[in-house]
């Protein structure tokens, strides 16, 4: 669920029920965390900032890479702020990638690496993805090919460099109807 409200926006992954738009922020990733979720900052531009800064050191991650890092459509929503937010986290940040696909727009534009411990995605793989998240076991590559992420995985990815195929960047729906249902 994105719990989205005029003042910010949380990705909640892995919920049992939905999370109230309601709520303070606070309140919103402690709901998630009851019910042993993962709380997420979508797009943090710095208009969401009075909203996320108090509570970032609760939050499991941040979206570093969005769509507004390949056009920045509106002077409110600057990529850069979403790097300064998760650079600037205290514990560190999850770094998420995320398409925030809605209405035509492209899905899969930007991506999570998420690095699972093998036998634990073996037994559950909902868990172990979750888990890895939590840890931040994340990498995310930007247009100039900089990664963000847990260091150490950053260093796994060098090693074992991971190329996207191009046909991963052109999915656009398949007829206007796919595209807005989408």
């Amino acid at each position: 669920e994105e719990v989205t409200t005029a003042r910010f926006h949380i990705i909640a992954l892995g919920l049992e029920s939905t999370v109230a738009a309601s709520a303070t922020p606070a309140e919103v990733i402690r709901d998630v965390h009851a019910q042993h979720g993962l709380a997420i900052a979508a797009h943090p531009v710095e208009p969401y900032w009075p909203a996320l800064l108090p509570v970032r050191a609760e939050l499991d991650g941040s979206e570093v890479m969005h769509p507004i890092a390949y056009s920045e459509p509106r002077s409110d929503w600057r990529w850069s702020d979403t790097v300064t937010f998760w650079e600037d986290a205290k514990p560190p940040l999850a770094a998420i990638g995320s398409s925030d696909y809605h209405f035509g727009s492209i899905l899969g534009l930007c991506r999570t690496l998420v690095f699972v411990k093998e036998a634990s995605f073996e037994t559950d793989r909902e868990a172990a993805v979750i888990e890895a998240v939590r840890e931040g076991h994340t990498v995310t590559r930007a247009l100039d090919g900089r990664t963000f992420g847990h260091p150490d995985m950053v260093r796994l990815l060098e090693r074992e460099p991971y190329e996207p195929r191009s046909s991963d960047y052109r999915y656009h729906g398949e007829g206007w109807l796919d595209r807005i249902l989408r």
